[in-house]
This record gives C-alpha cells, sequence and structure tokens, in this order.
C-alpha cells in the first residue's frame, strides 16, 4: 500500500491502546523498529519476501491518529521514560498529543447553537485543495528527491532565533529528564512542519508555491507551545519524579487499602495505578514521608532487614473510625 501512496497513509485508531497491543504479538517484534523508521517521512525501505520479491517504498511514510484512555496510557508513558524496550523513542514520535484533564472544561451545559456549516465547508475545501494539490519540482540535493519549501527572509530570522532558545533550553533545562528531552527535541522538525501545513491550507486554490510566511510560522510556534504544555502533562511522571505516585498512595491510605505495617512490597503487588513497581512506590512514599504521613522502620527479621511503613497515629484513626 505504500509503494501505491507515494504520498503515505493514515493509520487512524478510535483505541490506539489496541494499535500499541498488536506489537506485543508474537511475530510482530519488528513493527516497533518499522513505525521508528516511517516517521522521519524521508527515509527509503525495502521490503523482501520469498516468491514475492523485491518491493522499494522510496520515502516511508505513515501518519497516526487516534485517541487513547490516561490509564491504558501510563502504561506506555511508564515504559517510555524507563530503561526497557519500551524506552525507544516511539511516544515521543507522537508529537500533537493533547492530554486534557477534569479542569479543562467547565460544567455541561446543552447546545444552544446549531454547528458552524460555513467552518466545515471550509475545512472541507482545504482537505479537497490539498488531495489533488500539484506538488513543486522537488528540492535541492539535501531533500532526496523530496519535494520542498523555504522560509521567507523573515520567518527565516525568527525560526533562527527560535531554534536558538529550543537548542539551549535541550542542553540545560530538561538535562535530568531524558525522555521529556527527546519529544522536545523533535519540535526541530514538528514547528517547520506545522508552518508548512498552515502555509499550504492558506495558499490559495491554483496560486503558485512561494516561500513560507511568517504568518505561517508564527501559528505554527504557538500551536508548538501549547502542545508542550499537554506533553508535560504526559511526561510528568519524569519531571514531577514521584507526585503522581505519592497521591495515589495518599488515596489508597485514607480509604484503609495501605495499612499500618505493610511493605513496599505488599504494595507494589497489587499494581494499582502509579504503584506498579518498585522504583513508583518508593518515590511516593519517599514524598509522603516528607510530609509526615508516613515513615519507614526497618525490622531484622534473622534473614536481612524488612520496612515496613508506620502511618501517622491521625490516619490510622480515620481508617479505623
Amino acid at each position: 500500500m505504500l509503494s501505491e501512496n507515494p504520498r503515505g497513509l493514515l493509520i487512524c485508531r478510535d483505541e490506539l491502546a489496541g494499535w500499541l497491543r498488536t506489537m506485543e504479538k508474537a511475530g510482530r517484534e519488528a513493527d516497533r523498529e518499522f513505525y521508528l523508521e516511517a516517521w522521519n517521512g524521508t527515509g527509503g525501505f525495502n521490503v523482501d519476501r520469498i516468491g514475492r520479491g523485491s518491493t522499494r517504498i522510496p520515502a516511508l511514510t505513515l501518519s497516526l491518529c487516534g485517541g487513547i484512555q490516561p490509564g491504558k496510557l501510563e502504561r506506555y508513558i511508564s515504559e517510555a521514560i524507563g530503561e526497557g524496550e519500551g524506552a525507544d523513542g516511539l511516544l515521543q514520535r507522537v508529537q500533537l498529543l493533547v492530554w486534557p484533564d477534569d479542569s479543562s472544561f467547565p460544567e455541561w451545559e446543552a447546545s444552544q447553537e446549531w454547528p458552524d456549516k460555513a467552518a466545515n465547508t471550509r475545512a472541507w475545501e482545504v482537505y479537497r485543495r490539498l488531495s489533488v494539490i500539484e506538488l513543486p519540482e522537488s528540492g535541492d540535493g539535501e531533500s532526496q528527491g523530496i519535494p520542498a519549501l523555504h522560509f521567507d527572509s523573515e520567518a527565516q530570522e525568527l525560526h533562527t532565533a527560535w531554534r536558538s532558545e529550543l537548542e539551549t533550553r535541550l542542553r540545560i533545562e530538561t538535562v535530568h529528564t531524558p525522555a521529556f528531552e527527546a519529544h522536545l527535541s523533535k519540535y526541530r522538525s514538528l514547528a517547520p512542519a506545522l508552518a508548512l501545513i498552515y502555509y499550504l491550507a492558506e495558499l490559495p486554490a491554483g496560486s503558485p508555491f512561494g516561500e513560507i510566511t511568517i504568518g505561517a510560522l508564527k501559528k505554527a510556534l504557538a500551536l508548538s507551545e501549547f502542545l508542550e504544555t499537554h506533553a508535560r502533562k504526559v511526561f510528568a511522571a519524569e519531571l514531577n519524579p514521584g507526585l503522581e505516585s505519592a497521591f495515589q498512595l495518599s488515596q489508597k491510605i485514607k480509604s484503609g487499602a495501605v495499612v499500618d505495617g505493610c511493605t513496599v512490597r505488599d504494595i507494589y503487588r497489587h499494581e494499582w495505578t502509579g504503584l506498579r513497581n518498585a522504583r513508583e512506590t518508593y518515590a511516593a512514599v519517599e514524598i509522603l514521608e516528607q510530609y509526615g504521613w508516613l515513615r519507614i522502620e526497618t525490622q531484622d527479621t534473622g534473614r536481612g532487614a524488612k520496612g515496613t511503613l508506620s502511618i501517622h497515629p491521625e490516619l490510622r484513626a480515620n481508617q479505623s473510625g
């Protein structure tokens, strides 16, 4: 299908969790590497099959669109910020991430307005026009024969200043957050790609291609800034280690699910959200210990030291009451 569609394909899944699970099945071990290669959109790809010959894909290009429930995504976030196979950069390549929370929405109210048909018509006109647009001639030698456009002088100056600031941030601000840094580093290509999309979306039908304007770039940089705020929610476990886990542990203590005298292992063997392993649980315990919720007491069992949790007396009283 990709060899017959040189402009690429769109994978659209209502539940991205199902797409992620398919890569865990036996015989699909190479799928992750395939999707990692497809992100760039410029590299060639060969498919060699016995009895079917070879198929050449000049520019491997895939786009992904869909949704996923936060609870199902947490596992993949945990893997992405860890050191296992899940830390291969696949999640960081999903760049248009939006993570809404309860505070993002007002109380529900019945709509008093009809859908904006004019806006819907304008949007479909853009999609229709771009689906049949005649691409410009391929760019210079560095573009590997793929059509390319350039910024105009004003846009180039703004992009250079923005890129300089981004590179400084990557080298200073996020030095201890490798997963989030890997995500943010891909804004090097995200911002120009968005600027190109804005430029093409606003290009009048039949108009010749020109240079990408500063107006299109400003919109792209504004969207990139918006997307970063949501990316910080996705990678909050790395940017603010232990906070989410500490909140989850505090809820378990208040509900009585975690009681005085239990061990860290007693907690993470339940595989509760945010407390699925020793690393997350110890981080949560350390934070709650700082705030006086509990403390770790070490006991000698004869076979080695054993750490148990001693919960604050007032919290114990609330549990029993």
